[in-house]
């Protein structure tokens, strides 16, 4: 299998990022394999995806949360939960909310959503926020790796895109799939 990390120019700590999204790509390869080709993490939920990328983060000897407390700006609603908290040997941390979906095109909203939730986060305003989209099986299978980077490009962030490249296809909804797993990282703020 082929693994894919784009990391733009303006990310900070791109270090950390290449090698918690190079154990995550790793992680979702070894469980791909584990069932045979028949099953993979990206096909089921925003909450299966956000666990692996936790899990990774602790692999390589960071650490966080998954669904940690958080107050909240928005009205009466006062307290959350945001997806994710991370942190990495005392200088890295970040809040991210993640997003998940089926439909290539979908992913600018989803992005768009995910940051929208950072920015309701009152607690800790000098901890950035980053906002997540796992992009799973391509409905539309034009959606390519320079799509996203040109549609993420002159946005004034940060972000990064993964692919994996699969050695054999997989089946979902009867389709065969070899280049399934895509994931639009942007860096709120």
């Amino acid at each position: 299998m082929e693994k894919y990390i784009y990391i733009s120019d303006n990310m900070v700590q791109k270090k950390f990022w290449l090698n918690l999204l190079d154990q995550w790509l790793e992680n979702n390869i070894i469980y791909i394999e584990d069932s045979k080709y028949n099953d993979t993490i990206f096909w089921h939920n925003e909450v299966a995806n956000a666990s692996c990328f936790l899990s990774s983060l602790w692999q390589i000897g960071g650490r966080g949360l998954l669904e940690c407390a958080v107050t909240r700006k928005n009205g009466s609603q006062d307290s959350g939960r945001a997806d994710l908290f991370i942190y990495y040997q005392d200088e890295i941390e970040y809040y991210i909310e993640c997003k998940f979906t089926r439909i290539c095109n979908d992913y600018l909203p989803q992005l768009e959503k995910a940051k929208d939730q950072c920015d309701s986060i009152k607690d800790a305003p000098d901890v950035p926020r980053m906002g997540i989209v796992f992009i799973s099986p391509c409905i539309n299978n034009n959606l390519t790796i320079e799509k996203i980077r040109k549609s993420l490009e002159g946005k004034n962030e940060a972000y990064i895109i993964t692919q994996l490249t699969l050695d054999k296809e997989l089946t979902y909804e009867g389709k065969q799939y070899k280049h399934l797993f895509m994931v639009a990282i942007t860096q709120v703020s």
